[in-house]
């Protein structure tokens, strides 16, 4: 990890990373799951909650409606219960695009997963939207709740 006598960034910089102690540690290991593991057809993004209720961190979420109510949100690739890409959600005062479409264009690629075709990405309607599905058009096939409609599904050939 990092040690805090050689390496101490200032918290004032517009480019501070939170998670500098362990942001090598994620990208190894995220990069290895992805070198050793082949993703199926079906992969899912949705965001999970890891519980915490210290006050150390700045980015810690309150989600009333969530079984874990306090801790530290995660935006999650999944597939066939393996985990293929996270990404920790750092609020908005941090620099980085939080919008639904930008988390799952960061996931996709960081996993390789746009390299090829043929795949049916599965997500609820917060991440749902006909401009990530354009975005995909051509590689994904996309299956999302929208608020007030059922169903609806983007494909490179029918809208549903």
């Amino acid at each position: 990890l990092v040690d805090n006598k050689l390496i101490r960034p200032n918290k004032d910089s517009t480019n501070y990373d939170p998670l500098y102690k362990c942001r090598k540690l994620m990208e190894t290991v995220m990069y290895k799951i992805n070198k050793n593991w082949i993703a199926g057809e079906k992969v899912c993004v949705d965001e999970s909650m890891i519980k915490y209720v210290g006050r150390a961190i700045s980015f810690g979420q309150f989600m009333p409606n969530k079984p874990i109510t306090h801790g530290i949100k995660v935006f999650l690739l999944t597939c066939k219960n393996h985990t293929l890409g996270w990404e920790v959600y750092l609020g908005k005062d941090y620099p980085i695009d939080s919008s639904a479409e930008a988390v799952v264009l960061r996931l996709i690629t960081k996993a390789t997963l746009t390299l090829s075709s043929g795949r049916i990405l599965y997500c609820d309607n917060w991440y749902t939207s006909l401009s990530l599905a354009e975005k995909l058009f051509l590689k994904f096939l996309i299956a999302g709740a929208v608020q007030n409609v059922p169903l609806i599904v983007f494909s490179s050939s029918v809208i549903l």
